[in-house]
């Protein structure tokens, strides 16, 4: 079963911090950017996706493998896990 993940990204406007949490079968995935909460409605259960947003002035693009584990790039680099 795929767990929360969390990134903290250091950009021109700041610290922001990212978080996943996977879809589950009664439940869509969900991201938390700083402390706001959005659907991923791309996200699927069984399949890939890929979902992109702003962060500060940059944009950023979190991937959900078919595992439900999620990498997330910004500005073109990808960004470890914190966990």
């Amino acid at each position: 079963m795929a767990k929360k993940q969390k990134w903290t990204v250091t950009s021109d406007t700041g610290t922001h911090t990212v978080e996943y949490t996977p879809r589950t079968l009664f439940s869509r995935a969900k991201i938390k950017i700083d402390e706001n909460t959005y659907p991923l409605y791309s996200a699927r259960l069984f399949g890939e996706s890929q979902e992109a947003f702003k962060l500060g002035d940059e944009m950023a693009v979190i991937s959900v493998a078919k595992n439900r584990r999620a990498s997330l790039t910004v500005s073109g680099e990808i960004i470890p896990s914190d966990e």
